[in-house]
Parts: C-alpha cells; structure tokens; sequence
C-alpha cells in the first residue's frame, strides 16, 4: 500500500518538473492602454521583458507609465497563472 503510495507521489513530482519546464516555454503577455506598455513573462511568472511606447517616455508621463506597468505586470502574473492551472488541469486527468 505505501509503496504504492510512495509510487505515486515520485510520479507525481516528475510531472510538475514536467510541467515547471513546459512553463518555462510558455510565453503570456499583460498588455494595457493599446500596447502602450507590453509586459511578456513566461508561464513561471518570470518577466522576460517590458515593452513601453516611446509616448510615454517623457518625465511629464511618468505617473500615466508608473501605473500603467502596475496594470500590465498583474495582467501577465494573471495569464501565466491560467498557464499554470491549466497545466495542472491536464496533469490531474492524466493521473486519473
């Protein structure tokens, strides 16, 4: 019984290494304001990259940029974190 347990639980590690390399692969962006900021991250919630428009990059803009970013770091922390359940969805229905 445990050893079949204890079977279960080392397949179960396996597929989240599984998954957590997958994520790695996975790209999701948080967008705002008709692209004026772009954050890319990965499905990890690790930024890879921001993107601000030109536009914003005048001292005058820097409160509309500062929360801008806010808007567009939380929505790309959000996709990668449907990334990741979804993920979990598809793990859990192979293991059933």
């Amino acid at each position: 019984m445990f050893d079949n347990l204890l079977g279960n639980l080392g397949k179960a590690q396996e597929k989240m290494k599984e998954i957590k390399n997958r994520l790695e692969l996975v790209e999701v962006v948080g967008e705002v304001d008709n692209n004026k900021v772009k954050v890319i991250a990965n499905g990890n919630k690790v930024i890879k990259n921001i993107i601000v428009n030109d536009s914003l990059m005048k001292l005058e803009n820097k409160e509309e940029l500062e929360d801008l970013l806010v808007v567009a770091i939380n929505r790309a922390i959000k996709n990668a974190e449907n990334a990741y359940e979804a993920e979990m969805r598809a793990m859990a229905q192979d293991m059933l």
